[in-house]
C-alpha cells in the first residue's frame, strides 16, 4: 500500500515446548498451557490526523489434557486522534466468535484513554489521563461462553503484579472479565526522569462461581495504585522503579489480603 498505510500478513505456531529451535540445557519447560496457532492481517494508516489500526485473525488452541481446543475468530480496529496541541483520545474495540469445544463463544473488549498534555512544570503533572477497560465475562448459567479471550495479548499491560493474581482465576496474565476506570499523573522532575502515577477502580463484568479466592457475591475486584518512576542516569545507566498496591474488593472472599508489590531494575548498556 502506498503511503503511510501498511499491510501486514502474518502466521505464528507456537508448541507447548520448544521443538521448532536448537535447544541448550533442554529441561522441557512448557511455554504455554496449550499449542496454538494463529493467522491473520493487520493494516495500520491514517485518515488526515487520525491514526487508524485495524485487524482480522483467527487463533486455534489445540487439546491437551484436561483442556479442551479452541477456535477463535477476532475482528478489531483502534484509533487515536488529537483534538489539539494537547489534547488526544485513543479507543479500540474489538468482537471475538468461534468455539471452545462443541460450546459457542464469543467476546467482546475495548479500552480508551483521554491525555491532556498541560506543559506544567514539576511539581504539577506535565500529563493528565482519564481511561477505561472492558473485557467480558462469563456468565455461568448460560451454556454459551462470553468470556473475553486476551489471545496474543498475555502479558503485564495495565499491571506488573494483578497478574499473578489472575492465575487464581485460571491462568497467569489471562485478561478476561475485568473492567476498569482510572485516572493517571504524568511527572517530569528532572529532564531525564519521568513517574507516572495511576489508580485503578477494577471490576469485574460477570459474577463468578464461589471458590477459595472467589466470593461469587460481588463485582468490585478493588483498588489498585500504581507508581512507576522510570531514569536514565547517563548514557550507560537506566532503569526504572515500580511499586503497587492492591486492596481487594467483594469479588474475593471476605478477609482478603491487601499487598504491595515493589520491583526496580538498573541496566548498563555499552
Amino acid at each position: 500500500m502506498k503511503g503511510k498505510n501498511n499491510l501486514t500478513f502474518f502466521y505464528m505456531r507456537q508448541p507447548k515446548t520448544d521443538t521448532l529451535l536448537p535447544l541448550i540445557n533442554d529441561a522441557q519447560q512448557a511455554m504455554l498451557e496449550q499449542e496454538e496457532q494463529g493467522i491473520g492481517f493487520y493494516f495500520s494508516g491514517s485518515l488526515k490526523r487520525t491514526a487508524l489500526e485495524a485487524y482480522l485473525f483467527r487463533k486455534d488452541t489445540f487439546a491437551g489434557d484436561p483442556l479442551p481446543a479452541q477456535a477463535l475468530h477476532v475482528a478489531g480496529a483502534r484509533f487515536s486522534h488529537p483534538f489539539s496541541a494537547r489534547l488526544s483520545l485513543t479507543a479500540e474495540g474489538a468482537l471475538q466468535l468461534g468455539k471452545l469445544a462443541a460450546a459457542r463463544r464469543s467476546g467482546l473488549g475495548g479500552h480508551f484513554h483521554l491525555d491532556y498534555k498541560n506543559g506544567w512544570c514539576f511539581p504539577l503533572p506535565a500529563q493528565l489521563t482519564l481511561g477505561g477497560i472492558y473485557l467480558s465475562g462469563d456468565d455461568p448459567a448460560t451454556a454459551k461462553v462470553e468470556a473475553w479471550d486476551p489471545a496474543f495479548s498475555r502479558w503485564p499491560k495495565w499491571s506488573e503484579s494483578f497478574i499473578y493474581l489472575q492465575a487464581k482465576e485460571g491462568r497467569v496474565a489471562y485478561w478476561s472479565n475485568f473492567t476498569s476506570l482510572y485516572g493517571g499523573l504524568l511527572f517530569e522532575p528532572l529532564e531525564k526522569v519521568k513517574m507516572n502515577l495511576t489508580f485503578h477502580r477494577l471490576g469485574a463484568v460477570e459474577n463468578t462461581l464461589p471458590g477459595a479466592m472467589l466470593s461469587g457475591s460481588g463485582k468490585s475486584r478493588g483498588d489498585l495504585f500504581i507508581a512507576r518512576i522510570v531514569y536514565e542516569l547517563n548514557k550507560n545507566l537506566a532503569g526504572h522503579f515500580i511499586w503497587e498496591s492492591f486492596k481487594p474488593g467483594n469479588f474475593y472472599f471476605a478477609g482478603a489480603d491487601s499487598y504491595a508489590w515493589i520491583r526496580f531494575e538498573l541496566f548498563f548498556r555499552y
